[in-house]
């Protein structure tokens, strides 16, 4: 898989999700409703679409809102993968965990993880997420 990619176009999205790119998409780069729009194209590997969650949704009230507004402007019924995009200092990181896995339990996304976390955070939230769990950074 070649190295994720920030799109804002509808025209970009699927030549580059069929060359092997990951397209990220978060509510903070304002680009889901152009590479949803790309999605419909034909043909398109809609499986490459790799959505982040911004920071400041990790409550669990908040990132099932945030998750279902991210899908209102996706052609598919859930996502592929949910990332919290970095820790959220007013949340406190027990209660992620509980969020990502609510949003899991609701048929939301298939997998979760966390991204921009320090590698301290990361393995908290490694123990305290059961199942797979996605680490990413940068």
């Amino acid at each position: 898989m070649r190295t994720a990619l920030l799109i804002g176009s509808h025209r970009s999205t699927p030549a580059a999700l069929n060359l092997g790119f990951r397209i990220d998409t978060a509510q903070s780069y304002e680009n889901a409703s152009e590479v949803g729009k790309g999605l419909l194209d034909p043909g398109v590997r809609r499986d490459s679409w790799r959505p982040r969650v911004t920071s400041i949704h990790f409550a669990p009230r908040d990132l099932e809102r945030s998750v279902r507004v991210s899908l209102g402007r996706m052609p598919q019924p859930h996502l592929g993968l949910l990332l919290l995009h970095g820790p959220n200092p007013c949340v406190p990181l027990a209660e992620t965990p509980g969020a990502l896995e609510q949003a899991k339990g609701l048929g939301l996304t298939q997998h979760v993880g966390v991204s921009n976390f320090n590698v301290g955070l990361g393995k908290k939230a490694v123990r305290t997420l059961s199942g797979a769990i996605s680490l990413q950074s940068g």
